[in-house]
């Protein structure tokens, strides 16, 4: 997942036998900080060590009754990127990551 891409490209996901998630792209998966209405909320480290929190949105909120959903979530991903402010989490990275049972997850990689 990078944010200087324009077409993303899926990232696995890596699960264990128990059907929990080990690993989204580069990001190692350390626990569960949340699960909504949208998708689950992970915490995460990169190769470096550093930590964040990586939040999965299912598929289904990006296929709204507009067929731009997925671009306009790249889009708003990307303009967040570029933000900051103190009051304004920092968004880290983001992308799309492909479950291996045959889904994608849109991912947001944040502070």
């Amino acid at each position: 997942m990078s944010v200087e891409e324009t077409d993303q490209e899926l990232v696995p996901i890596r699960i264990s036998d128990k059907e929990q998630v080990l690993s989204i792209g580069v990001y190692t998966v350390t626990r569960i900080l949340g699960r909504g209405s949208v998708g689950v909320v992970y915490e995460v480290v990169d190769p470096s060590g550093a930590k964040f929190a990586l939040k999965t949105i299912e598929p289904r909120f990006l296929r709204l009754p507009e067929s731009i959903a997925h671009r306009r979530f790249l889009q708003e991903a990307s303009l967040l990127a570029k933000l900051q402010h103190p009051g304004i989490v920092k968004l880290h990275d983001f992308g799309m990551a492909g479950h291996p049972v045959g889904y994608p997850l849109a991912c947001l990689v944040m502070e």
